[in-house]
């Protein structure tokens, strides 16, 4: 017999909403304790030395834009503190040497140094916040990418994706979205490549689940109320906080049993298929049978109900007999999940 497999699993996930409530966790998530306390030590210096550029002309019309030099200015600056190389690398950019100086010697042209801190040293309170933030926001969302890299690997990764990839909005929230194609793609000497790229993308829907649009789900009952005439042509919508995937890994049972502390290994390559989804302010990981999950996916892509039936039930070895057994309890667990929020 056919079991569709273990209970679902689900736990609150920081995401954005942690980082606008002064980043509150619930321990779940696996915070990176070296980079809190370096980020709160630089911002700690950083409220005591803040740069000081040399002057730039000012403009005598009202709203008008900033000059040029201070536009040059501006990205000289982020050049520098934006470098893996820490600001000596930075100054010796060809970006920087470009704007502005480049020699350590000719800095205190651009930045006063303070009583305390040489002008190299002030701007290395940004330079090491840049990334010190960018590490944090990370690890707080793949914290089980961190539990298999160990937390020194971790950091060198996300410092290569931050410096291959930058932030270009405005949102902490869309900064770790091409980190598992990085994974996949462009990390350099990375172990079990395909396991942490999957687990990563598993990772990173949580916290898309976590932050979409919200959508009122239908009643518990209303797919198996629907009139026997009207089933088949039936066409359901899924709410947005609801990703379906297929896996070569049993990443779910893995990713409980690191949140749990449990000593564990990363498992051996087998299919499994997974949605991951919010209800109730929480993201649930829930296991789903290949046959589910090929009509899930179906009902996805737009289909009718029958039609997303014949989808599943033409599958190789799928066991139409089998499925239709199954119907009921599954639209009874999916939509008392919430994965439909509406039907026509």
């Amino acid at each position: 017999m056919r079991r569709a497999g273990p209970a679902r699993t689900g736990e609150r996930r920081g995401g954005r909403v942690a980082a606008r409530a002064a980043r509150g966790r619930d321990g779940v998530l696996g915070r990176a304790p070296e980079a809190q306390r370096g980020r709160t030590a630089t911002a700690r210096t950083a409220e005591r030395t803040l740069a000081s550029p040399v002057s730039s002309p000012r403009s005598s019309t009202p709203g008008a834009a900033p000059p040029a030099s201070l536009a040059r200015l501006e990205r000289w600056m982020m050049e520098v503190v934006s470098s893996p190389g820490g600001v000596q690398g930075g100054l010796a950019s060809a970006g920087a040497r470009r704007l502005g100086p480049g020699d350590p010697d000719a800095l205190e042209r651009v930045v006063l140094p303070s009583r305390s801190l040489s002008a190299a040293d002030r701007l290395a309170v940004y330079a090491d916040m840049y990334f010190l933030r960018f590490i944090e926001v990370l690890a707080g969302e793949f914290p089980t990418v961190r539990h298999v890299l160990g937390a020194e690997p971790f950091t060198r990764f996300v410092t290569d994706y931050v410096s291959a990839h930058p932030s270009a909005s405005y949102t902490l929230s869309l900064l770790g979205a091409g980190f598992p194609a990085f994974l996949r793609n462009e990390a350099r000497g990375l172990p079990r490549r395909a396991f942490l790229a999957e687990l990563a993308l598993v990772e990173r829907a949580m916290e898309e689940v976590f932050d979409a649009p919200r959508a009122d789900p239908l009643p518990a009952d209303a797919v198996l109320a629907l009139p026997p005439d009207r089933w088949a042509a039936a066409q359901l919508r899924m709410t947005p906080a609801l990703r379906l995937f297929a896996l070569h890994y049993p990443l779910n049972d893995f990713m409980t049993a690191v949140r749990q502390g449990r000593e564990t290994q990363p498992p051996r390559a087998r299919p499994t298929w997974t949605a991951v989804y919010r209800k109730d302010y929480l993201v649930w990981r829930l296991p789903l049978a290949r046959e589910g999950f090929a009509l899930l996916s179906a009902l996805a892509e737009g289909k009718t109900l029958g039609e997303a039936l014949e989808a599943a039930a033409s599958a190789p070895d799928a066991d139409p007999e089998w499925i239709l057994g199954m119907l009921p309890g599954w639209f009874r667990e999916w939509t008392a999940e919430g994965f439909f929020v509406g039907v026509e």
